[in-house]
């Protein structure tokens, strides 16, 4: 009987040993999970900050693009008959997404009703 007792409380300890090292394994797992999450939030936050400079810098690009057409357009009132510059402007946002001007597209939407 005693032979019995001995062998259930080794059965009991190296069951809680099995179960303290699923625990310690779940653990170490769990702090690479934490580390990985942490890492993607960085990512995350680092293109954040690129797309948002990148979106500030195209604002900015189509504002200047906006003024010189508008001094163009106060400037080119006296010499109408000399052509239209602004053809040629092209923001880099319409680069991107390889769309065209607004000015060539007006063009073209004249040349058709013509």
């Amino acid at each position: 009987m005693e032979e019995l007792m001995t062998l259930m409380r080794e059965m009991m300890e190296d069951m809680r040993k099995g179960q303290d090292e699923m625990n310690k394994r779940q653990d170490e797992m769990n702090k690479r999970l934490d580390e990985r999450n942490k890492g993607q939030e960085k990512m995350k936050e680092e293109l954040t900050r690129d797309i948002t400079r990148q979106i500030s810098r195209m604002q900015e690009e189509m504002k200047n693009e906006i003024g010189k057409v508008q001094e163009e357009d106060e400037g080119g009132k006296d010499d109408a008959g000399s052509g239209d510059s602004r053809s040629q402007c092209i923001c880099a946002c319409d680069q991107i997404k390889g769309g065209r001007s607004r000015v060539e597209l007006r063009k073209l939407r004249g040349k058709k009703k013509a």
